[in-house]
């Protein structure tokens, strides 16, 4: 599994944060289309989470290689930001 597919996630919660911004406008259902988005990126981020933590426990091998690897170590800091960006947009 590689580490960048924690850019979508991130690419989801920027959407559903651009969304939240909407609600300031009174636009009809930019509320619920947000809140919608979020749920979405919040359950494929625990999805991903749990599949980084089985990949992990089991191959523990391919996790430092993606550590020491020029690109896919960059990516790995999109897991930490994903979790943040979350928090923060689940936060009233």
């Amino acid at each position: 599994m590689p580490p960048g597919l924690f850019a979508i996630v991130f690419g989801l919660l920027g959407l559903a944060g651009a969304w939240g911004r909407l609600t300031g406008f009174r636009l009809e259902y930019t509320e619920g289309i947000s809140t919608a988005i979020l749920a979405v990126a919040t359950g494929l981020l625990q999805l991903l989470l749990l599949l980084w933590v089985i990949k992990f426990v089991r191959h523990r091998s391919d996790v430092q290689k993606d550590f020491a690897h020029p690109v896919h170590g960059a990516m790995l800091s999109l897991m930490s930001l994903t979790v943040l960006l979350s928090v923060a947009l689940w936060l009233p």
